[in-house]
């Protein structure tokens, strides 16, 4: 397995872990954890996806291609490829790195967790909440950015990146 296939089922795992725990034992605060668990991964993710398209992309726009042998990553069978089916990953990495942790700043919404006797914790709850929720937007916008990437990668427009 490579990285970006170890980092999401490590991802996965861990996530399932958090939330079987917090939601069997009573500790839904461990939910809050869930987001900034998140964006680590989809750095790491991301990454991961954006080496692989710059390498891509020297490949395809510095190595020489001659006629007898065509590199992989120059080919127009990829470069089709790439460009209908890229958003399929998209969307599967978006749903399996995001989901989660709006399902989970959701059910704390929903149980109630952010209301207090004490002001003082609730609005303590109430600011990791919503940096939390924060911190999802983001590692969205990093998905998409790789995204992005990954599409100009393929149609090898790249140098506004570099």
């Amino acid at each position: 397995m490579n990285m970006r296939d170890t980092v999401t089922l490590a991802y996965i795992s861990l996530i399932v872990a958090f939330m079987g725990y917090a939601t069997a034992n009573n500790k839904q605060y461990l939910l809050l954890l869930l987001p900034y668990l998140t964006f680590g991964f989809v750095n790491i993710f991301s990454h991961h996806n954006m080496a692989i398209g710059a390498l891509g992309y020297f490949l395809k726009k510095e190595l020489p291609c001659s006629s007898k042998s065509m590199h992989w990553d120059a080919s127009e069978i990829l470069e089709n490829y790439q460009r209908k089916f890229i958003w399929h990953r998209s969307v599967s990495a978006a749903v399996i790195f995001l989901a989660p942790p709006l399902i989970a700043l959701a059910l704390l919404w929903y149980w109630g967790f952010l209301n207090t006797e004490s002001q003082y914790f609730s609005t303590i709850r109430f600011m990791f909440w919503v940096i939390g929720l924060l911190t999802v937007f983001v590692s969205g916008y990093f998905l998409w950015n790789i995204h992005h990437f990954r599409l100009l990668a393929a149609k090898g427009e790249l140098k506004r990146y570099f």
